[in-house]
């Protein structure tokens, strides 16, 4: 007889059970209603109900400097669907820890092993602390999820493998819609592609980047044409203030 045994994807699919037991656990009781929820409950009314279309989103530390509305848009399926009720964005943040629960699976698995893959998705999905960060519901839950990518990206390109480049310029475009604190993470691409490989860049891969580049960051081109470059002259005071 041959013994049965378990498949790394019966295992994942455990763990995703596990990450969303304790994503759903009292969904009600401990959903946090602050602030950011009221802000993007708003938000989101506004392109519902208003047909608003949003270039930006919530402002940030940075007077004058927003985020982006790719979150707010993601939102708006979910409350749409449950008659504009709050409790749906938490669906979002549902679907979002699964996709990051297999794309550490993946990611971790293909630099790794298969072993490494799971166990990095058994942190994210049972750590309590991620647990309660993934239950805020804000587009900053994303950045698990666009670190591990960016990990992926760095790791083919010290492999002098540049077809995820349209990947990178899909990082790179919604850093703006995320965090900008990401944006010092940009320093270390030059050091993994360093020396670069021309004879492996593909024109195909390279004309992908942009277009994704640029389709993320659109909105915030348009609205600096349309206000006058008014986010990026916020960014330029920020950074003349800080170094005065």
């Amino acid at each position: 007889m041959h013994r049965k045994t378990i498949t790394p994807y019966f295992i994942l699919l455990l763990i995703i059970s596990v990450a969303l037991a304790f994503r759903l656990y009292k969904l009600e009781a401990f959903y946090i209603f602050e602030y950011d929820q009221d802000l993007y409950s708003w938000i989101v009314k506004d392109i519902l109900i208003n047909h608003h279309i949003r270039l930006i989103g919530q402002m940030t530390s940075i007077d004058g400097f927003f985020i982006g509305p790719l979150y707010y848009y993601l939102l708006v399926p979910f409350y749409f669907f449950s008659s504009m009720n709050p409790l749906s964005a938490t669906f979002l943040a549902l679907s979002v820890s699964v996709l990051t629960i297999l794309s550490i699976f993946y990611v971790f698995s293909k630099i790794f092993t298969q072993k490494v893959g799971l166990i990095g998705a058994l942190i994210y999905a049972s750590s309590l602390s991620i647990v309660f960060i993934d239950r805020w519901v804000v587009p900053t839950q994303l950045t698990i999820l666009w670190s591990t990518w960016f990990l992926f990206c760095l790791m083919k390109f010290i492999d002098r493998d540049y077809k995820t480049l349209p990947i990178l310029g899909f990082l790179l475009g919604s850093i703006w819609h995320i965090h900008i604190a990401l944006l010092p993470l940009i320093a270390l691409i030059p050091l993994s592609i360093f020396p670069f490989s021309f004879k492996k860049l593909r024109t195909k891969s390279l004309i992908l980047f942009v277009i994704a580049f640029f389709a993320l960051t659109s909105p915030f081109w348009i609205f600096e044409i349309r206000h006058d470059l008014k986010q990026i002259n916020a960014l330029f005071d920020f950074y003349n203030n800080a170094v005065s």
